[in-house]
């Protein structure tokens, strides 16, 4: 899990951008 970037949350596709 990257501390750096919020993890894709499946709930908030929007709210979180892609670690790729």
């Amino acid at each position: 899990m990257r501390s750096s970037k919020p993890m894709r949350d499946s709930n908030n596709p929007s709210l979180a951008p892609p670690d790729d």
